[in-house]
């Protein structure tokens, strides 16, 4: 049943930073300033948190509220929580 629910689940654009930054707040809204890349993915449901794949590793998701969403490549998830 969880694999049905990751099938219809609607993809999330994530931004992809460096972890170096910081965020600024302009007219259009809350921007960081190392972005990398923006992607478009899925997140997989753990218990309370989100993760997503980028490349060979797995990132987990933050942001969504106030903020857009974002991984942080400098704190990728080791194979103990994959």
């Amino acid at each position: 049943m969880g694999e049905q629910k990751r099938l219809f689940a609607e993809p999330l654009t994530v931004a992809v930073r460096t972890g170096r930054g910081s965020i600024s707040y302009r007219e259009v809204g809350p921007q960081f300033t190392d972005v990398v890349d923006e992607v478009d993915r899925v997140p997989r449901n753990h218990s309370g948190w989100q993760s997503v794949k980028y490349g060979r590793r797995r990132f987990q998701l933050f942001g969504g509220i106030r903020t857009p969403h974002f991984i942080c490549l400098n704190s990728p998830l080791g194979p103990g929580r994959d």
